[in-house]
């Protein structure tokens, strides 16, 4: 049972680092287009 538990744990740490790469992913593509597509970027 103890075994158990941090192996739930390792799994629920995991899980939202998978889907908060995702979500900077796609926040970083959202950036970039926002910067391609805005007139006279500051860079």
């Amino acid at each position: 049972m103890r075994r158990s538990i941090p192996a739930r744990r390792q799994i629920a740490m995991d899980a939202p680092i998978t889907w908060w790469k995702k979500r900077t992913s796609l926040l970083e593509a959202a950036v970039r287009y926002s910067f391609i597509t805005s007139p006279g970027s500051r860079r």
